[in-house]
C-alpha cells in the first residue's frame, strides 16, 4: 500500500508543476496553448479546404475521363458498326455479282446450246439437200447413161442392119 501512495504523490508532485509559477505565467501559457490551437485550427480548415478541392478537381477529373473513354466506346462502337456495313455490302455486291455471273453463264450457256441446236439442224438440212441433189445427179447420171446406151444400142443396130443391107 505504500507503493501505490508514494505513486500517487509522484502523479500530484508532476501534475503540480505543470502549474508552477505565478499568474502570469499560467495566463501566458494559456495564450500560447489558445494560439497555437487557433493556428492548428486554421491549419487544419486549410488542409480540410485543400483536401476538398483537390477531391472535386479529381472527380472532375476522373468524370472527364469515364466521358473520353465513353466517347472513345463510342466512336470505336461507330466505327465498328460502319466497318460492318461495309463488309456486309461488299460481301452482299459480291454475292450479286456471283449471281450475275451465273446467271449470264447459265445464259450463255442456253445461248451456245441453242447455237449448237442450229448449226447442227442447219447441217441437216444442208445434208439432205446434198442428198437430194446427189440422188437427183446420180439419177440424172443414170438416165444420161440409159439415154446414151440407148443410143449407142441404136447406132449398133443401125450399122448392123446397113451392112446386112449391103
Amino acid at each position: 500500500r505504500s507503493e501505490a501512495v508514494e505513486g500517487k504523490e509522484r502523479v500530484v508532485q508532476a501534475s503540480g508543476e505543470l502549474y508552477e509559477g505565478g499568474q502570469g505565467d499560467r495566463v501566458r501559457n494559456a495564450e500560447q496553448v489558445d494560439a497555437l490551437r487557433a493556428q492548428l485550427q486554421e491549419t487544419e480548415a486549410q488542409r480540410v479546404e485543400r483536401a476538398e478541392r483537390e477531391r472535386a478537381i479529381n472527380y472532375e477529373g476522373k468524370l472527364t475521363a469515364e466521358e473520353r473513354v465513353a466517347n472513345t466506346e463510342r466512336t470505336w462502337d461507330a466505327r465498328h458498326e460502319q466497318q460492318v456495313e461495309r463488309v456486309q455490302e461488299s460481301a452482299a455486291i459480291a454475292r450479286d455479282t456471283q449471281v450475275m455471273r451465273a446467271e449470264q453463264g447459265l445464259e450463255r450457256q442456253a445461248a451456245q446450246r441453242d447455237l449448237v441446236a442450229q448449226v447442227q439442224e442447219q447441217q441437216s438440212e444442208i445434208k439432205v439437200r446434198g442428198d437430194a441433189m446427189l440422188s437427183e445427179r446420180q439419177a440424172a447420171l443414170e438416165t444420161t447413161k440409159r439415154t446414151e446406151q440407148a443410143r449407142e444400142t441404136a447406132r449398133v443396130q443401125a450399122a448392123a442392119e446397113q451392112r446386112e443391107r449391103t
